[in-house]
């Protein structure tokens, strides 16, 4: 079942995370989402719209790859960048794949507790 990605999430804007309360980090946040590349963009926004769904507080990999009708070998990478620039981060929680194996429940940093 695929689900369409909103254009903004639920703090009013899609993008890097920013400090709230400060114009320069916003700012900082906006400048770079033109530097994101599309695969990364949608990763990320995934990520982001489900870290704040308190049903799913964050994807595996095996669940981005069906929301996003995305490959492992395009999605996995992109998730890997996002980590790198710690946009995303390892939730601390395992959820089972379809095969019964646990996996890694993924979220965007700005979530993180």
């Amino acid at each position: 079942m695929a689900v369409k990605i909103k254009k903004k999430s639920a703090s009013g804007y899609v993008g890097a995370p920013y400090a709230k309360g400060s114009s320069t980090s916003k700012a900082a946040a906006v400048a770079i989402l033109p530097k994101m590349g599309p695969k990364r963009r949608l990763v990320y926004d995934c990520i982001l719209e489900y870290s704040m769904n308190p049903k799913y507080k964050g994807l595996t990999d095996e669940e981005a790859q069906r929301i996003l009708h995305m490959t492992a070998n395009t999605q996995r990478p992109r998730r890997g960048e996002l980590v790198e620039a710690q946009l995303v981060k390892d939730s601390g929680v395992e959820r089972k794949t379809l095969s019964g194996n646990p996996a890694t429940v993924w979220i965007a940093t700005e979530c993180a507790k």
